[in-house]
């Protein structure tokens, strides 16, 4: 069974580009699991099937490295997926099983004081062909690692 957030055009106009979600009882977004449920919880709360054309339905497309809970398929330009519990969307780097490794090898480099972590990425690209001519990625690999850091 696939879990699924529901959500909608804010104010119901379809020319929104930002979205309102079916929120659970604390104020988070909702996850349903499965189709069955979400359409009960609709009918149940006096939605018509015409609102319900109006709805995106997103299934989840994984598991948050970080938190464990059900990914969604990002609505913003640029970024893959989202967490509703983390409360952030992600590049596809963020949440493949990888940066375990990358995150690894900046733990081993922050603790033998080579280098300021602020000059860590020609390091990334040094130690992970991958990022050798990608400076890019290897900045967000460097940014996801200190965001996880500070927690």
């Amino acid at each position: 069974m696939s879990e699924i957030v529901v959500c909608r055009p804010v104010g119901g106009i379809t020319v929104n580009s930002e979205m309102e979600f079916v929120l659970d009882g604390e104020g988070g977004v909702r996850v349903f699991d499965g189709m069955g449920t979400v359409r009960k919880t609709l009918y149940d709360a006096g939605c018509t099937d015409e609102e319900m054309a109006h709805m995106k339905f997103l299934e989840s497309c994984g598991t948050c490295v970080r938190c464990k809970s059900p990914l969604f398929t990002s609505l913003l330009p640029d970024y893959k997926s989202q967490c509703f519990t983390c409360d952030e969307d992600f590049y596809g780097f963020e949440q493949e099983p990888s940066m375990d490794r990358y995150f690894a090898y900046l733990n081993q480099l922050r603790e033998s004081g080579v280098t300021n972590m602020f000059g860590a990425v020609p390091y990334l690209q040094e130690h992970f062909p991958e990022l050798a001519k990608n400076r890019d990625t290897a900045v967000q690999v460097l940014k996801a690692w200190m965001e996880a850091y500070r927690k």
